[in-house]
């Protein structure tokens, strides 16, 4: 998505509002020019006045300068009006374009994302729009207004000041045009870096208590002076190119001045010009000037925010190659066919291939087994449609999991993670993700059958008690898991290490709870400690990508493969 397309897109909904904002900043512009107008009749009505002892062209002067003045108030306290009233609402909307459509990627988006520099660019892209189209646009039709206006009065007093008006007006505008590409790099780079170390600094405070245990403090903040002084280089190098660009414009300003004066001054001579009109003009100059200058200042900060806004989309720019299926497809069965699955990270070799089929009947108690970086994982993301094989296909229920709607197939599927993190939200609605309509009713009727509610309840809020994750044992949170999975009545569970992290009475009530969950669903159980899955019906053996053995476990020990030297080693170990 291109920039212009994104900020149009953000400030659809307050096309309304934007068009009454331009039309406030005119009525300033008019202002400020009839102010300039207004200076010089009232000088020239003075000089009547010496001459005549005639106060009218004063006192008309005097009446539309209070006008003038009024009006410029009014129109001033608009714009603040309108700013507060649609400023806010378009941050919003900038921030919901961005979070929302970052959810709609494909899982393998999120393999290498820095989720703390995308909420940095977010936050950062929100406050550009926001600048760009209230302080730089309406600045610049204001200013661009005022520029028309002041040639067109120079002009109104002669030709040659006029010309010199407009020779100066174009001339920075091709200047600007001809810095803009080297600005807007600048400022990418400087928007880039600033991401970088806020995301530096939250994978510090991320992993803190490594960072105490291990005295790494000096560490961290060394590795991160590196970033912030990257950030200060970046940083320089756009204030030097703003410096320039305003050295350049100053000596312009102080040629034009001059050359202003003395044109003045000799048509003044040759009775070409009023006393008014020689105050009209330095006044016009003096406003050319303080416009263009406020340009080359908001020109850099609009060059600044084009660049936060550019790295901000180019997080997001990946195209959304997976079209959202929206075929409803409703899986009956629940048995599962891999069939010459293989599968690989983009650049990367196979990290699951395996040939002919492996088929999971539902109802079956699965435990897969492995060192780590065998496969397990993926096997299970391939099952989930979270990633799609390169070549061969994954069925649930006879169904392709790449044909199907991935909110009807996962529908079918409870996870519990080794680490199973609760959202900082109610127990209540943590029971409830994923099966956000159900009822109070349906949530303790699931924490029950999870063995999680008699704790729940001893709690002072209960249901309400805000969750976090430190303040619940690892036993807790996978209850409060397995009571989703309940609540969801999910037909595939599957439990990804969940109880390596627990301790021996704890490990034993989980598996408890495993064990109690209805034979007609499929439970898959990734373990580590192989006496998870002694009662499983089948073990799955992976080594290096692959399936290299299936059978149960009395089956599997007696062979002379991975799983008798898993085997062995655990046991001599207890």
């Amino acid at each position: 998505m291109t920039i212009t397309k994104f900020v149009l897109d953000s400030i659809k909904p307050f096309r309304g509002a934007i068009f009454l904002m331009g039309a406030v900043v005119a009525l300033i512009s008019i202002a400020i020019s009839g102010f300039h107008v207004v200076s010089k009749y009232l000088v020239d009505g003075f000089d009547v006045y010496s001459k005549t002892g005639n106060l009218d062209k004063v006192y008309i002067s005097l009446l539309f300068l209070i006008a003038n003045v009024i009006i410029y108030q009014i129109a001033l306290r608009a714009r603040e009006y309108l700013e507060i009233r649609f400023v806010p609402k378009l941050k919003k909307n900038v921030v919901d374009i961005l979070s929302s459509k970052i959810l709609f990627y494909p899982y393998v988006f999120f393999k290498d994302f820095d989720a703390s520099k995308f909420v940095f660019s977010v936050f950062q892209v929100s406050e550009s729009v926001s600048d760009l189209i209230i302080d730089y646009l309406s600045d610049f039709f204001k200013g661009f207004l005022n520029l028309v206006l002041a040639v067109v009065l120079m002009f109104s007093v002669h030709f040659t000041i006029g010309v010199i008006g407009l020779a100066w007006v174009i001339s920075w505008i091709i200047l600007s045009i001809f810095l803009a590409k080297r600005a807007n790099k600048l400022a990418y780079n400087l928007a880039d870096s600033r991401s970088t170390l806020s995301s530096k600094w939250n994978d510090t405070f991320k992993n803190v208590d490594s960072v105490f245990i291990y005295n790494g403090s000096n560490y961290e903040s060394s590795k991160n002076m590196k970033f912030s002084h990257d950030t200060m280089i970046q940083e320089k190098k756009m204030n030097v190119f703003i410096l320039n660009i305003n050295i350049i414009q100053g000596t312009v300003f102080i040629l034009v001045t001059i050359v202003s004066i003395f044109t003045l001054l000799n048509l003044f001579k040759q009775g070409q010009v009023t006393a008014g009109d020689f105050i009209l003009i330095t006044e016009t100059i003096h406003s050319i000037g303080a416009n263009l200058w406020d340009f080359a200042q908001d020109f850099s900060w609009f060059i600044s925010d084009l660049g936060k806004i550019s790295q901000g989309l180019d997080m997001t720019k990946t195209p959304l190659k997976q079209a959202l299926l929206t075929s409803n497809v409703q899986i009956k069965s629940h048995d599962i066919l891999f069939n010459d699955v293989s599968f690989r990270y983009s650049g990367s070799r196979d990290v699951f291939s395996n040939n002919g089929e492996i088929a999971i009947k539902q109802g079956e108690k699965i435990g897969l087994v492995g060192a780590s970086g065998s496969g397990k994982s993926t096997f299970i993301k391939l099952m989930l449609g979270l990633m799609h094989p390169k070549f061969g296909s994954v069925k649930v229920g006879g169904v392709d999991t790449k044909e199907v709607c991935s909110d009807s197939l996962r529908k079918s599927f409870a996870l519990i993670p080794q680490d199973n993190s609760l959202f900082e939200d109610t127990i209540m609605n943590n029971i409830k993700y994923g099966s956000f309509g159900s009822t109070e009713e349906d949530v303790i009727n699931a924490a029950k059958r999870a063995n999680i509610h008699n704790f729940i309840s001893s709690l002072p809020d209960k249901y309400e008690t805000i969750a976090k994750n430190n303040n619940f044992s690892g036993g807790q949170k996978q209850r409060i898991g397995i009571a989703r999975g309940f609540l969801r009545d999910a037909k595939i569970f599957i439990f990804d290490e969940s109880t390596s992290a627990l301790d021996t009475v704890t490990e034993k009530d989980i598996l408890a709870s495993i064990n109690d969950i209805e034979s007609s669903k499929t439970k898959i159980i990734i373990a580590h400690r192989l006496y998870n899955v002694f009662d499983a019906d089948r073990i799955f053996v992976f080594d290096k990508g692959r399936i290299v053995q299936i059978g149960s476990h009395e089956e599997l020990k007696e062979q002379n493969g991975i799983y008798k030297t898993f085997f062995d080693i655990q046991t001599r170990q207890i």
